[in-house]
């Protein structure tokens, strides 16, 4: 497990942790697993500098999105697992908000439950934002990569099911109830809206949105504007990192993005 920190040389996007501005440790936490080929094409990945610049510690979970070494991440993820674990256990002050875009999602829904089972009080000081995760994959979903993306999220959706049905009142169920948030695009060609099963009733339905059209890229680098001069987050955005920070901020998401775009309560055209 490396961690680079901003330093000189480029961080291996394939594997490790990178920490941007890292004078923000020790402070709130955001935790991030990028979707497929971000580990390669940087237009994709989630854009942290608003969230760095909001004083939020970003740490960017790094792991092979595609190919051969995307076949075994395990080691990757409990690594992983490993330094968010600690980072909670030093700074007992800070929260963590975990986010997942695409097949990120997916990776972040198992970190959460790896997490979950070690030591579950960990969870009490954390939220959980799931973007357009991949729990069904329309677009190449026969494929080996799509194959693991589906059962990385199927798993870790019924273990977080199972432990929030033994443990009503628990941190995990807490944590789904309460701080855990999903957002979908209607017309995503690349993965399916309300493909989970079991996850989704534990959550508020008020905090899963959905976008009636974006596509799947554009929840992570699409620019959004506003012409309120009012607008909390400034005059653009882009909707992963907006709504991620609103979360971390906890704030009301739909409240802060309704200055930038409508998010729908259902992808039904009779709404």
């Amino acid at each position: 497990m490396s961690a680079a920190l901003v330093a000189c040389r480029a961080p291996d996007r394939r594997a490790g942790v990178f920490v941007e501005h890292p004078e923000h440790w020790g402070g709130d936490l955001i935790a991030i697993h990028h979707g497929t080929f971000s580990d390669t094409r940087p237009n994709i990945r989630i854009r942290t500098a608003p969230l760095s610049a909001a004083g939020f510690a970003v740490a960017n979970l790094e792991y092979p999105t595609s190919g051969k070494r995307n076949r075994d991440i395990e080691a990757l993820v409990d690594g992983h697992a490993r330094v968010v674990a600690d980072y909670l256990d030093s700074h007992p002050e800070a929260a963590v908000t975990f986010v997942g875009f695409s097949q990120g999602g997916c990776v972040e829904l198992d970190l959460v439950a790896r997490l979950a089972r070690a030591a579950p009080e960990r969870l009490s000081r954390a939220s959980l934002v799931l973007l357009a995760p991949a729990r069904d994959v329309k677009f190449g979903g026969a494929t080996a990569l799509a194959k693991r993306m589906i059962a990385r999220c199927e798993a870790a959706e019924t273990a977080l099911d199972a432990m929030a049905r033994a443990a009503p009142e628990g941190p995990v169920a807490t944590l789904l109830g309460e701080r855990s948030y999903l957002a979908w695009s209607c017309d995503d060609a690349i993965v399916g809206h309300d493909s989970f099963t079991t996850l989704v009733g534990h959550l508020d339905p008020a905090h899963v949105y959905y976008l009636e059209r974006g596509g799947h890229i554009a929840w992570a680098s699409k620019a959004r504007r506003s012409d309120d001069a009012d607008a909390p987050y400034g005059e653009r955005i882009e909707l992963a990192s907006a709504l991620t920070r609103a979360v971390a901020e906890a704030r009301d998401p739909r409240e802060v993005l309704s200055a930038y775009v409508e998010l729908a309560s259902s992808c039904d055209a009779d709404r």
